[in-house]
């Protein structure tokens, strides 16, 4: 991972697509389902809350989506 961002990206989307969360679910299937809450509790911890990831990613999706 820390010879390209490149690396950093297909590390990142493995782990996405392989890890699966209490849900069991992977995290890749909470980003589809737009499940903003379980994939930020699934990825950054139970105190995802305290900085709103769920929101963050819910407003950027927003934005880069055009919705």
């Amino acid at each position: 991972m820390e010879a390209s961002e490149g690396n950093q990206l297909d590390a990142f989307g493995k782990f996405i697509k392989n890890r699966k969360s209490p849900k069991g679910v992977t995290l890749r299937d909470l980003l589809e389902k737009k499940d903003w809450a379980a994939f930020a509790y699934s990825y950054n911890g139970a105190e995802y809350r305290k900085n709103a990831y769920d929101d963050k990613l819910r407003m950027q999706y927003r934005l880069f989506s055009g919705q």
